[in-house]
């Protein structure tokens, strides 16, 4: 399984046949949010414009979604706590609504291939701040499916860790902690 956490940017066109052939080989992917998720996983909803029509302020903040669709997936977990697409799910996609509604999904599935690719509209469940909330936990296992079934592989490249060593250290306070101590 391949876990994509909100990449921070697109894929190389080389990935993405990559994940494709690993969809079709029987592979598993969770990819969460972000126009570069869509990229990796065609057939998700695109990112809509902040100021666009599309975007209704009440899905943008994290509510309970609940289940759509009974399944392994959604096994033991009513709802969830997430922030849905503000936009909706593509007439001729491939996805089905596991929790939230066409019109704001919030967790898709499909089959590709001998595959299956799952969709989350926001990566809060996997973060530590949101992981012990209820049924966060439950969701993620979910997902990943049964214990010793699978290898779990979790980006980083795609995350944004593809950056030189200072680039990093001038995101944190680092930088403002030197300048500090030497001032």
């Amino acid at each position: 399984m391949l876990v994509l956490a909100s990449p921070s940017e697109g894929p190389s066109e080389q990935d993405v046949k990559a994940v494709r052939a690993f969809l079709e080989n029987g592979g598993r992917i969770l990819a969460t949010g972000s126009a570069a998720a869509s990229a990796f996983l065609p057939g998700v909803p695109l990112p809509g414009s902040k100021g666009g029509s599309a975007a209704d302020p009440r899905l943008t903040r994290a509510r309970r979604q609940d289940r759509a669709l009974p399944g392994a997936m959604s096994d033991a977990v009513e709802s969830i706590e997430m922030a849905a697409s503000i936009s909706p799910l593509p007439v001729d996609s491939p996805f089905v609504v596991v929790y939230g509604s066409e019109q704001a999904p919030a967790v898709l599935r499909a089959s590709a291939g001998g595959g299956v690719a799952i969709w989350w509209a926001s990566s809060a469940p996997l973060a530590n701040g949101a992981i012990g909330r209820p049924a966060h936990a439950e969701l993620l296992v979910n997902a990943v499916g049964p214990p010793g079934a699978r290898t779990i592989l979790w980006d980083e490249f795609y995350h944004g860790h593809t950056r030189s060593l200072w680039s990093y250290l001038s995101d944190t306070p680092f930088v403002a902690a030197i300048t500090q101590a030497l001032g």
